[in-house]
């Protein structure tokens, strides 16, 4: 037999690996010098997931089992399996993914806000056409009541008509006018109802009285976001005191 083989440079210069214990949950886990090093000592402990001072928790003890297998690997040359399952070595973190992660958290919450932005000046710029959808016309009142921050659809000017009302007494009380219109809208955009006025007129062509009618006056359950719809009609019937004196002409204005 031959002189016994000496270790190679490579084998002499391979690390060894050291021991240290979490400070948050006592357990020991093998590190290497030159990681801690360039680590500046901190570690993550693999099973409780918590930072710690690597160098700090040092121990003389070696982790069970290490320096008998190493004995063995070193005389027979060759690997051999542990009776038990040593311990995973430590992992480390660079401090690197993180910020990468936060960064990309920001982008994706930042296009998120961009798009809710860009979606509520689309429904607003568009909210004539939604509004014409009764829930959505429902939940958009109901948003605005709450928060007060809506401004109610726009009036068109020159496009609601007023086809030939009729001002009558009332079939079952001549004590009470009744009178009946129909408003148009000729837009084709949904549009805020009007005041209507009133103004009745004697024979002489003198003012008699004068009464003006709010939307929610004349037409039924009538809130701020209440809409006249694009080229529809809107049939109206009001009633009012008949007036001592019999007016002969009267007129509706929209306001």
């Amino acid at each position: 037999m031959g002189p016994p083989r000496r270790p190679t440079q490579e084998r002499l210069l391979k690390p060894m690996p050291i021991t240290t214990r979490c400070s948050h949950c006592g357990r020991l886990f093998p590190v290497h010098a030159q990681q801690l090093k360039e680590r500046r000592g901190k570690v993550d402990c693999p099973q409780c997931g918590a930072r710690f001072d690597g160098i700090t928790g040092l121990v003389d003890e070696a982790m069970p089992g290490d320096a008998a297998n190493a004995s063995q690997r070193e005389t027979r040359g060759h690997r051999q399996d542990d009776a038990t399952e040593p311990a995973p070595m430590m992992t480390f973190d660079d401090g690197e993914e993180r910020p990468a992660r936060v960064a990309s958290t920001l982008w994706v919450l930042g296009i998120l806000m961009l798009l809710a932005v860009l979606a509520a000046q689309i429904f607003w710029w568009e909210r004539g056409t939604w509004l014409h959808h009764p829930l959505v016309r429902e939940v958009y009142g109901e948003l605005c009541t709450q928060f007060d921050l809506c401004q109610p659809v726009p009036r068109i000017a020159g496009s609601l008509e007023i086809l030939p009302p009729v001002l009558s007494e009332h079939p079952l009380d001549d004590r009470i006018l009744r009178l009946d219109l129909t408003l148009i809208n000729r837009s084709e955009q949904l549009q805020r109802p009007p005041r209507l006025q009133l103004e009745l007129f004697d024979s002489d062509g003198d003012l008699l009285a004068v009464r003006r009618f709010e939307p929610n006056e004349y037409l039924a359950d009538a809130s701020p976001m209440t809409v006249l719809p694009a080229g529809g009609a809107t049939n109206i019937a009001l009633e009012l005191a008949a007036l001592p004196e019999p007016a002969m002409n009267f007129r509706i204005q929209l306001y």
